[in-house]
C-alpha cells in the first residue's frame, strides 16, 4: 500500500512540477512578447519551445536516412524522456535479493570501481541539466554554424507546407539571408557607394588650390 501511494504521489508531484514550470514559462513568454510587439505570437512561441529543435533535427536526419514521420519527433521530445525517467526511478528504487537498493548495489558488483562509475554517470547527467539552466551560454559552442546550405534546406522543408504565395515570399527572404551571411563572412566585402549628393558635399569641403595668373 505504501509503495502504491508513493507511486501515485510521484506522478502527482511530477505533473504539479510541470504545471508550475509552465506557469513560469508562459509568464516569460508574455514578457518577451510585450518587449517585441508584432514579432511573436503564442503559436510561434509555443512551437519554438516545444517542437522547433527536434523538428530541425528530423529535417537534418531526413536528408541522410530518408523520410522520418513527424510523430518520431514528438515521441523523442515529449514521450520517451519521461518514460525513461520513470523506468530509471522505479529501477533505482527496486531491491536486490539481499534487500539492498539496486542503485549503488547493481547486480552485486563491487563498489569500486563499477558502482562508482554508474553513480558518476547519473551525477554527470544531472550536472548537464542543472548547468544548462544556470548558465546556458556554456553550451553555445554546440550550435551549428549558419551557412547557405542550412538556410536553403530549411526553406525547402518550409515550402512543402506553404501556399504558392507564401513560397514566393520565402524565396525572397531566403535570398536575403544568404546575401547577409555571405557579406558577414567576407572580410573584403565592398563598401556601398556614396550617393552623388554626399560625394558633392565632400568635394566641396576640400580646400581650393589657388591659381596664379601670369
Amino acid at each position: 500500500a505504501n509503495k502504491s501511494a508513493a507511486l501515485w504521489a510521484g506522478f502527482v508531484g511530477w505533473i504539479g512540477t510541470w504545471a508550475l514550470g509552465m506557469v513560469g514559462v508562459v509568464f516569460f513568454m508574455k514578457k518577451r512578447m510585450d518587449e517585441n510587439p508584432g514579432k511573436w505570437t503564442w503559436k510561434s512561441m509555443f512551437y519554438e519551445l516545444t517542437l522547433k529543435d527536434v523538428m530541425d533535427l528530423k529535417h537534418d536526419l531526413s536528408e541522410i536516412v530518408g523520410y522520418i514521420p513527424a510523430l518520431w519527433a514528438v515521441l523523442v521530445k515529449h514521450f520517451i524522456p519521461p518514460v525513461i525517467l520513470i523506468l530509471f526511478s522505479l529501477g533505482a528504487d527496486a531491491e536486490t535479493d539481499t534487500g539492498k537498493k539496486v542503485f549503488g548495489h547493481y547486480e552485486n558488483y563491487v563498489f569500486a570501481p563499477y558502482q562508482i562509475l554508474g553513480i558518476m554517470i547519473v551525477v554527470f547527467a544531472g550536472f548537464l541539466f542543472v548547468s544548462s539552466l544556470v548558465y546556458p551560454d556554456m553550451y553555445a559552442w554546440f550550435e551549428k554554424p549558419i551557412n547557405k546550405n542550412t538556410i536553403k534546406s530549411n526553406s525547402i522543408h518550409a515550402e512543402q507546407e506553404s501556399t504558392p504565395k507564401d513560397t514566393e515570399n520565402k524565396d525572397e527572404e531566403t535570398e536575403k539571408k544568404i546575401e547577409d551571411v555571405e557579406a558577414a563572412q567576407d572580410p573584403k566585402a565592398e563598401q556601398p557607394e556614396q550617393p552623388p549628393e554626399q560625394a558633392r558635399v565632400e568635394d566641396a569641403s576640400e580646400p581650393l588650390t589657388p591659381v596664379t595668373v601670369e
